[in-house]
């Protein structure tokens, strides 16, 4: 009876040891199934926030281009562009004219450096050829009155050719001026319009000499002499011919020969008037 009870004590508890290892194993198999279900939700849960990330990326690259694309052709944005290129040109322009005017100012100069040279040339130039005029009227001036100069050679000599006893010619002197005369008004003229004046030539010769002697006959002969000659008369005929202008008084003894006694004279003639225009 013991054994019995024993043994069905020990079938219990291997009964009971089994059902225990039996619910282990279903207890086991449970949590692993919970696992695995869990690891699938959390597979699944990570692989839908990829995707709504994704997502959610993509539509901010979108909005983010579309933006950009906004900006793009926002005509506010295209206005400011083509206003600064507008004035990036005006500005290269403005730089383009600057330096045109810099070498246009500097041609400039040069040229009007060159100009002052050629006028200054030109009026060196001018200046001389002025000169070089005057003298030529000058030259030409004095070729007109060489021409109408007074030649002394013949009235030298026919003053030397006459020659009367008594009568020593110790030197002689002319006297010779020019006198300018008062504009003449043209007739008919209503610009009182006048004619420069001629330049008027007076020319006296003197004859200083002694004479030696008695009352004067050497030297009234003398003078004949002169009034008479044919050069004298044709050269004096307007202006009167010789005359005595002085004789000074008493007579004067030489101082080679006391005993020879003379008068001193002065003889003057007259040429004719000429006229220069």
């Amino acid at each position: 009876m013991r054994n019995k009870k024993d043994r069905a004590k020990t079938e219990a508890e291997a009964a009971e040891e089994s059902r225990k290892a039996l619910l282990r194993k279903i207890l086991q198999a449970e949590i692993e199934a919970a696992e695995k279900l869990q690891s699938v939700v959390r597979k699944k849960a990570e692989d839908l926030r990829r995707a709504r990330e994704e997502e959610r990326h993509k539509w901010l690259k979108a909005k983010f281009k579309a933006a950009e694309k906004l900006k793009l052709w926002n005509p506010v944005r295209r206005a400011i562009w083509i206003a600064g290129f507008a004035v990036c040109v005006v500005l290269l322009w403005i730089l383009k004219l600057q330096l045109a005017i810099y070498f246009a100012k500097s041609d400039y100069r040069t040229t009007e450096k060159r100009v002052m040279e050629i006028a200054g040339l030109y009026n060196s130039a001018t200046d001389y050829l002025n000169n070089l005029d005057q003298i030529n009227q000058q030259l030409a001036a004095l070729d007109r009155l060489a021409n109408r100069h007074f030649t002394w050679e013949p009235f030298i000599t026919n003053l030397l050719a006459i020659k009367v006893e008594d009568i020593l010619i110790t030197r002689c002197s002319v006297a010779q001026n020019y006198t300018e005369e008062e504009p003449r008004a043209i007739a008919n003229s209503s610009n009182n319009v006048a004619n420069p004046g001629a330049m008027v030539e007076r020319m006296t010769v003197n004859i200083y000499g002694r004479d030696f002697s008695s009352n004067h006959e050497a030297l009234i002969k003398y003078e004949a002499c002169l009034n008479s000659n044919g050069y004298f008369v044709e050269n004096l005929k307007r202006g009167g011919g010789f005359d005595v202008l002085d004789m000074l008084k008493p007579a004067l003894a030489d101082d080679s020969d006391p005993t020879n006694h003379f008068v001193v004279f002065v003889l003057a003639a007259h040429f004719p008037e000429k006229r220069h225009n």
